[in-house]
């Protein structure tokens, strides 16, 4: 799933002049519905991204491990596997990767 950052701004922020944050910032997904929320800090909305981020990586580790175990397919294989599928469905990484995982625990 790719989070999209919508940031609340008041006020002028140097160099840029875009304001400074209040109140809320959010993450949403494509669909709009809010995954993450992060407060005035600045510092929370990059650490949110990045444990969103983190979170992506493991789950597609991990399923490249289950297609590498189930598929025999060594770990490029098993990543361009993933791939392929998520750009057929017009889905992110993160998607199939869950996707690999949930049917490993139904069908492993």
């Amino acid at each position: 799933m790719t989070s999209q950052p919508s940031i609340n701004r008041v006020g002028m922020e140097k160099p840029w002049n875009i304001g400074e944050f209040y109140g809320q910032s959010y993450f949403c997904n494509p669909r709009g519905q809010i995954i993450k929320q992060a407060s005035r800090d600045k510092d929370e909305v990059v650490v949110a991204d990045l444990a969103d981020r983190l979170e992506t990586r493991k789950a597609v580790e991990r399923a490249k491990g289950v297609l590498m175990k189930a598929r025999g397919l060594d770990e490029d294989a098993a990543y361009h596997a993933m791939r392929k599928l998520a750009m057929e469905r017009g889905q992110t990484m993160a998607k199939v990767a869950r996707d690999v995982i949930d049917m490993a625990r139904v069908l492993l």
